[in-house]
């Protein structure tokens, strides 16, 4: 015997319940979107900024300036993590202190940090520090 076939209305039923799910999860309210959105920071708690934050998302890559050099690289959304690297960066020499926030904010984004967007402002967090940008 090999065994009992399903009914047809069984089958649609499914198919309909697991396309309803795969949709609700890729347009529910915990998707965030970057891909095409410009940022620049507003306000930063645990670290003190010594340049503005600039950063850009498009087609799956990152680009940000921490005052002196341009970081790119890929990305990666999961959830509400945010990943990025490795970051290729220009080598302009900048003061100390810039070099210091480039390198900074490349090693918070390969460890990850959370992310919320509401409107025009995108927040990053982790454990130490939470940034606020605003859209640019």
């Amino acid at each position: 015997m090999t065994g009992a076939v399903p009914h047809p209305r069984s089958t649609a039923l499914l198919g309909a319940c697991a396309a309803l799910a795969l949709l609700a999860a890729a347009c529910g309210e915990d998707s965030i979107e970057l891909d095409g959105t410009a940022w620049a920071d507003a306000e930063v708690v645990g670290y003190e900024l010594a340049g503005t934050l600039e950063v850009a998302f498009a087609d799956g890559s990152i680009s940000l300036s921490g005052g002196c050099n341009t970081q790119n690289g890929s990305y990666e959304l999961d959830g509400d993590l945010l990943t990025a690297g490795p970051l290729m960066s220009t080598l302009m020499a900048c003061p100390d202190e810039l070099m210091a926030q480039d390198a900074w904010i490349a090693a918070l984004l390969a460890e990850g940090v959370r992310v919320e967007r509401e409107g025009s402002t995108l927040t990053w967090s982790n454990d130490e520090v939470t940034i606020t940008l605003q859209a640019a």
